[in-house]
């Protein structure tokens, strides 16, 4: 059976030369004594920079041995670059994207290519993704703010209107920060912040109305979907409550789970997976491994899904989504 992983990250070649050429303000590649990338300094902020990060031929290995046909391959969120300037930043995703794209045909069905945007201009972002549309690129990343700005922000709609225009899907993933003095300690930046910011972007984009401007328009939340699937209940009780004051979404947040959002399935626990499934639907999950971080979980659940739920989440629903077929 193949398995088509929709959620996985590299550091291409080009941004290593870079960083290795100190050609990018802050950010600095360390070397091991044997020469070799140990890490990237980004502003005092450490980033891992093994093999699993460039290396196709190590990559691929992992993935046969862990029985995945596929990666789709995202740049690692660190390097979204949203706070310089923008001509910068777009000429920076396009070298990234054009790597992405070599990649893949260098390596026919291992891998499949993710889109990054410059997306602190709009029409910049809305020219790459055009471009990236006439290559067949089915899928694009971006963070869930871009430079202290929400995603409900209209400024924002002439790029989801042109994401569904080519029927791409959009993938929100969230970076890493210390929320507040609560989470500076035992990995809780990633743990509990990671899914904050992606209930807070999820959050913003339902309530605002703008799924119901662009009904087309399908996201992907990555890790499960951080807390909205578990909290959506509390949402749609706002909705009832707010709605003549705040909320501008014509239904109950719960009816956009099954419209226009998507979901990885990377939750650890067969249950919580489960449950994702029940309240969003079998044919809404997608298997997603967040590879090569710790964070990641390379193998698919085998214990509480039916057979056709497996087949569904693991190959199916890419292939419908992405149009694979």
């Amino acid at each position: 059976m193949n398995i088509i992983d929709v959620h996985a990250h590299i550091l291409p070649q080009g941004f290593l030369d870079m960083a290795k050429a100190e050609k990018i303000k802050n950010v600095s590649l360390i070397l091991g004594d044997d020469g070799n990338p140990l890490r990237i300094d980004f502003g005092g902020n450490p980033h891992p920079c093994t093999p699993e990060f460039y290396d196709p031929d190590v990559q691929l290995a992992q993935m046969r041995a862990c029985g995945i046909t596929t990666q789709a391959i995202s740049i690692a969120p660190r390097l979204f670059f949203y706070e310089v300037p923008a001509d910068w930043n777009a000429v920076f995703c396009r070298l990234c994207n054009r790597e992405i794209l070599a990649r893949c045909e260098a390596y026919p069905g291992s891998f499949l290519p993710v889109g990054s945007l410059p997306m602190q201009d709009v029409s910049l972002a809305v020219a790459e993704v055009d471009d990236l549309a006439a290559k067949g690129v089915k899928m694009l990343q971006i963070g869930t703010t871009v430079a202290g700005k929400c995603l409900d922000d209209e400024g924002f709609l002439p790029l989801y209107r042109a994401v569904a225009k080519h029927r791409m899907v959009l993938m929100l993933h969230p970076l890493i920060q210390n929320l507040d003095f609560q989470t500076k300690r035992y990995h809780l930046s990633n743990v509990v912040g990671n899914p904050y910011q992606t209930t807070a972007a999820a959050g913003n984009l339902i309530a605002s109305g703008i799924f119901d401007e662009i009904p087309e328009l399908q996201v992907l939340l990555v890790h499960g979907g951080g807390f909205l699937p578990y909290q959506i209940g509390r949402m749609d009780h706002a909705w009832e409550a707010r709605r003549q004051r705040e909320y501008r979404c014509q239904f109950p947040p719960s009816e956009y789970l099954a419209r226009n959002l998507l979901f990885d399935g990377l939750l650890f626990e067969d249950p919580i997976l489960k449950f994702l499934i029940r309240q969003a639907g079998p044919d809404r999950v997608l298997f997603g491994t967040d590879y090569p971080y710790d964070m990641c979980q390379m193998r698919p659940s085998a214990g509480s899904l039916s057979p056709e739920e497996s087949a569904a989440i693991t190959c199916e629903n890419a292939r419908r989504i992405l149009g694979l077929d």
